[in-house]
């Protein structure tokens, strides 16, 4: 995995296999994302990027 992902703001790890994307700062229609457990899901309107974090290395789940 790629070090580096969720240091940007339009990155973000998520700990649920479905998430919702507004497009934050910049407003778009709410959208429901599914989540893939081996790929980056990225929103179609504004490209922010969902990775589903590892559960098993999570201290608080």
């Amino acid at each position: 995995m790629n070090t580096e992902f969720g240091k940007k703001d339009d990155e973000t790890f998520v700990y649920e296999e479905r998430v919702s994307c507004d497009g934050g700062q910049y407003g778009h229609p709410k959208i429901f994302l599914s989540v893939n457990k081996h790929e980056i899901t990225v929103c179609p309107y504004c490209s922010h990027k969902f990775l589903l974090a590892d559960k098993i290395n999570n201290k608080n789940g």
